[in-house]
């Protein structure tokens, strides 16, 4: 039996150009993209762009060089974290969505 009353369509899409990184082996995969990071209201600074560089040893914080310097940002504090990709990067990815080669500068 249909549980919605009424024609309806189902959609399936994959993770766009700013797709959302979350769990800790999307940090490793993902460690040499360019990424944007919005901190909770309460911390100092609210945003960063740059690019990501994995996780800290313990896995509590994430590692993001923004220009020459290297930011260590408590997990906790993090709000969202997304890739900042340019199509080339996107189309790169593919289906398997691995990172591309060569990652960290």
């Amino acid at each position: 039996e249909d549980p919605i009353d009424g024609p309806w369509r189902l959609e399936v899409s994959s993770p766009g150009m700013d797709r959302l990184v979350e769990r800790t082996a999307d940090f490793l995969r993902f460690a040499g993209m360019r990424a944007k990071v919005r901190m909770a209201p309460d911390w100092g600074r609210r945003r960063y762009t740059g690019r990501l560089h994995g996780l800290s040893d313990d896995e509590t914080s994430i590692k993001i060089l923004v220009g020459d310097d290297e930011h260590l940002l408590p997990r906790t504090q993090v709000d969202r974290v997304l890739l900042d990709l340019t199509p080339d990067e996107f189309a790169a990815l593919g289906k398997s969505g691995a990172a591309i080669e060569g990652k960290i500068p």
